[in-house]
């Protein structure tokens, strides 16, 4: 809910329909493996 009230506000702040933000979030949950080659 409070991503989109900020989705919302930046549209508003801006005059633009489309908006994006992103949210860093800590750590990587354990089941999920790392990657290994992102290029391919």
């Amino acid at each position: 809910m409070l991503h989109a009230a900020w989705a919302q506000l930046l549209a508003w702040l801006t005059g633009q329909h489309d908006v994006a933000f992103g949210t860093t979030v800590s750590g990587r949950p354990a089941d999920v493996p790392a990657p290994t080659r992102w290029w391919a």
